[in-house]
């Protein structure tokens, strides 16, 4: 099996983005936990995981893929011209819809242009696939332009381009199956009574049972 997402852009800010689940309805929702006290440019947690660039503030091509061993193997990276950033094990805890998202500008746009993925040329458009949430991936990113990209935007800023926001780092995120797990459970519909009792941690004074 192999699907991949259309290409968009992230706006990186604080030198990172982020690419997970959204909560979805029907499930209990789970606080993100990313552990940012680390030097790994790739965090994983269950549900997210936080790419850290070598540049604080720009735009970012990013695509995802999903890649699965068959009867025609494929490579094990996206092409020559990409660099493997970091890599982990990521547990989806919702429906597994993934999608790619800056800290401070929301979920990612289409991208201008197209990217070449495993000999594909991938057309813009929303960077988001649909992973399943009964098996636990592997997940892998790489990039382009990584090498040298905190360079070139201080060499952009010493000339004076403040206007330089993109053309330093494009990243591509591919999942492979590695194992199994319980899939997420939806959580029971509670009446109005249930729900403020859970969320309060008490039950309600102003609700009766019914008779």
């Amino acid at each position: 099996m192999f699907s991949i997402s259309g290409v968009g852009v992230a706006e990186v800010a604080y030198s990172h983005f982020s690419v997970g689940e959204a909560p979805e309805p029907g499930f209990e929702r789970i606080e993100g936990k990313v552990d940012f006290d680390t030097e790994d440019p790739v965090i994983v947690a269950p549900g997210e995981m936080v790419i850290v660039s070598r540049v604080q503030e720009h735009s970012v091509p990013v695509t995802l893929a999903v890649v699965e061993d068959g009867e025609r193997a494929l490579p094990t990276g996206p092409g020559e011209e990409w660099m493997l950033v970091g890599a982990g094990v990521f547990r989806p805890i919702y429906a597994g819809r993934m999608r790619v998202s800056g800290p401070t500008t929301g979920l990612a746009v289409p991208a201008v242009a197209p990217a070449r993925l495993y000999g594909l040329d991938v057309e813009p458009g929303e960077p988001s696939i649909t992973l399943d949430p009964a098996v636990v991936y592997e997940v892998k990113v790489y990039a382009q332009g990584r090498e040298d990209s905190a360079e070139r935007f201080d060499a952009a800023m010493e000339r004076e381009e403040w206007g330089a926001s993109d053309g330093f780092e494009a990243y591509a995120i591919v999942f492979r199956p590695d194992g199994t797990q319980q899939p997420p459970a939806r959580s029971v519909e509670q009446n109005p009574r249930e729900r403020l009792a859970r969320e309060r941690g008490r039950r309600p004074t102003n609700l009766t049972d019914p008779p």
